[in-house]
């Protein structure tokens, strides 16, 4: 949709600035010499729906 909406430029524009900011996390978290046998990584992500406050809702009640 974003693709029909506002054309393959701005897409691949898009696109390149997800990889910088997974790139830039990357050697965030490689800069911080962890030890990843005790590290817990969470993401953590709602689609845009209208259901937000349904889905925290229901992950709420299962304990999540």
């Amino acid at each position: 949709m974003h693709l029909r909406r506002h054309g393959s430029g701005q897409w691949e524009r898009r696109v390149k600035t997800v990889e910088q900011l997974w790139q830039d996390l990357k050697e965030r978290i490689e800069a911080l010499r962890l030890d990843y046998s005790h590290v817990q990584l969470y993401q953590d992500g709602l689609p845009n729906c209208g259901r937000e406050i349904d889905i925290v809702r229901d992950l709420a009640k299962a304990g999540s």
